[in-house]
């Protein structure tokens, strides 16, 4: 499965503050509100579609996480990477 290019969903350079992040989330989620749009499914999806791109970059823990940043890797990965092997 391709991974989501949430920096393009919301229509921001990669290199966005997050202040820019915010304005972009708010309005697209404006324009694509179920409530604006009664009864639309496209503009409904396009708002989850937003709304999800908005949860991941709009904090910085997930911001900076090498799946969100790069598209590869797993969510998983940072953590895999800091176990310690430990051999009797």
């Amino acid at each position: 499965m391709a991974r989501k290019d949430y920096y393009a969903v919301l229509g921001v350079a990669k290199t966005a503050a997050a202040e820019d992040i915010k304005r972009a989330y708010r309005k697209l989620a404006r324009k694509w509100h179920p409530d604006v749009n009664p009864g639309d499914e496209k503009a409904e999806e396009r708002f989850k579609e937003i709304s999800e791109a908005y949860h991941v970059l709009g904090e910085p823990e997930r911001r900076r996480s090498p799946a969100t940043s790069t598209g590869r890797g797993s969510p998983n990965s940072s953590a895999i990477s800091s176990v310690a092997v430990v051999t009797r």
